[in-house]
């Protein structure tokens, strides 16, 4: 195994978007053989480039800092629209895809990604970051010695370099899709003959929506803590309807003309109320000497 890799850090685009892509550049790449066009399966965004040598031993610490730079940084969208080049489209030395919305959300997953690895003694990007998706790379021909054979060279080439040009023009309004961005990838490059061969070493999920704005005791550093939450809370609200379940126990159906549930009805309701009636005694006929020996009788009766 290597002891070194060539390393960075890139959004992988979605599935929709390299669809897309592949449809509507494959007339340019049959008209432009010359110029060394990306396949669609190896589009990235660039966040950071951490170079080519890079120790294999130092990746778990490359992994954590990513971790620390996405657990504040929220699930976001990118939209790719329009084509342009650098430096420009009359010197077009890398083709890419425009990105118009999304912008200041990859901006700051940037921002933070470079402070993370600052800290670890990774050079800070000195110039500002400008996010695109390379999809070409055109090869330099205005060179040579001072042959007619070479000078027809340049020529054509310029030719050529002028009518890519125009394609570029006709895609500057051009809407690509719309790529949701959910995590970063670390990824190691390994150049080859017929182009770089990428190899995804780690992919670093970004917060939740609503998380990131969390206070930092607040905001969970482990991985899976939201599943972790999630499991928790529903855990909790299991525990808590099993103890409803004990505390509310459901009484029985009232029977719904005598209001009284079943279990209480012993004796019909015309028996109730004529046995009311044979244990009061009528006191409106009793002279006071018979009161007095009845309420006697009921008191030693209480006791």
């Amino acid at each position: 195994m290597k002891s070194t890799v060539r390393a960075f850090v890139a959004i992988e685009i979605s599935l929709d978007v390299r669809r897309v892509a592949k449809k509507k550049l494959a007339p340019l790449q049959r008209e432009f053989p010359d110029v060394k066009w990306i396949d669609d399966d190896n589009f990235h965004v660039t966040l950071k480039f951490l170079g080519p040598n890079v120790p294999v031993v130092e990746l778990h610490k490359l992994i954590a800092a990513l971790k620390r730079a996405c657990r504040s940084v929220e699930q976001f969208d990118l939209v790719f629209e329009g084509l342009g080049a650098f430096p420009d489209a009359t010197n077009p030395r890398t083709i890419w895809i425009g990105v118009t919305d999304g912008v200041d959300e990859l901006r700051d997953l940037a921002t933070k990604i470079d402070v993370e690895f600052g800290k670890l003694g990774y050079p800070v990007e000195g110039r500002a970051f400008s996010p695109h998706l390379t999809i070409a790379r055109s090869r330099r021909r205005d060179r040579g010695d001072n042959s007619a054979r070479d000078s027809r060279n340049v020529d054509d080439h310029r030719e050529n370099v002028a009518t890519l040009a125009d394609r570029i023009d006709d895609f500057s309004d051009f809407y690509w899709g719309c790529c949701p961005v959910d995590r970063v990838v670390l990824y190691s490059s390994e150049l080859e003959r017929n182009g770089a061969k990428y190899e995804p070493l780690a992919s670093i999920e970004l917060a939740p929506i609503g998380v990131a704005s969390l206070p930092i005791e607040d905001n969970f550093v482990e991985e899976d803590a939201v599943k972790k939450t999630t499991f928790d809370a529903a855990k909790k609200t299991e525990l808590d309807r099993e103890r409803d379940k004990l505390r509310f126990t459901p009484r029985p159906p009232r029977n719904a003309k005598s209001n009284v549930r079943p279990n209480d009805r012993k004796t019909s309701a015309p028996e109730r109320k004529k046995s009311c009636k044979t244990n009061i005694p009528d006191l409106s006929e009793l002279d006071a000497e018979n009161l007095e020996q009845i309420l006697k009788q009921e008191i030693e009766n209480a006791e």
